[in-house]
């Protein structure tokens, strides 16, 4: 098929896998209910087709999305997301992914009652969230980072907004909350994909936390972080 991985079953869980050179999604979660896709390294996905994402999930309740490293797509044309919560997924936590170079970071159409929180967005260009047709969503304990402007489409589907975390080099923002905190996350070193954070960062104090990429792909011995052939921006 056209995307890495498609599972659809019902309690199903998609974890530890490296998931790349897809024509469409990295992984396709759809028509499932108790779903879990943990731990996973998803790059290089939205090769061929449009409107899709590095971990895709659409017709399914009370499911969850954690602890992913999903290297996005700086080309922001289109509707290529990190992360995308399609229709009717309902009630769904997505929570402690690393969504980076990551220019449409998550997309939410048609989906409600759903979770986004402890996860960290971090684009080399513009960065956009968008929550169209969307309603009733909890957004918390996040960090939003951009090189240039950051944008948030249709901010009145989130319901509550709590202690994120939003910053842009270049100081624009659109449709950001009011309340929202703007300051630098200070991580230890993105460039060596170290992105837990330095001391003074104003992160930890509002319940966030970093990432730690080795949680994620294919169990591997330690070694040095390119094992995981990330492109740097």
């Amino acid at each position: 098929g056209a995307s890495g991985i498609t599972t659809g079953a019902h309690n199903s869980l998609t974890t530890h896998n490296e998931v790349y050179d897809c024509p469409y999604d990295g992984i396709n979660a759809a028509l499932g209910d108790n779903m879990i896709v943990e731990n996973n390294f998803v790059h290089d996905y939205m090769k061929v087709m449009d409107d899709g994402g590095g971990i895709y999930m659409t017709f399914s309740t009370n499911s969850v999305i954690r602890n992913n490293f999903v290297q996005g797509n700086v080309d922001a044309s289109g509707t290529k997301a990190a992360i995308y919560l399609d229709e009717q997924s309902a009630g769904c936590t997505v929570s402690n992914n690393l969504a980076f170079r990551a220019a449409l970071a998550m997309i939410n159409y048609m989906a409600v009652s759903n979770v986004v929180a402890n996860n960290i967005f971090i684009s080399p260009t513009n960065i956009a969230l968008t929550f169209y047709k969307s309603s009733a969503y909890t957004f918390q304990w996040n960090i939003v980072y951009a090189k240039g402007s950051f944008n948030v489409q249709n901010a009145p589907a989130v319901a509550s907004w709590t202690n994120n975390l939003f910053y842009s080099e270049t100081g624009q923002r659109n449709g950001v909350p009011a309340g929202a905190v703007i300051g630098d996350p200070l991580f230890q070193d993105p460039s060596t994909l170290n992105f837990q954070l330095r001391a003074g960062s104003p992160a930890p104090s509002m319940g966030m936390n970093g990432f730690n990429i080795r949680c994620a792909g294919v169990v591997r011995p330690l070694g040095p972080a390119s094992d995981l052939r990330v492109t740097e921006p």
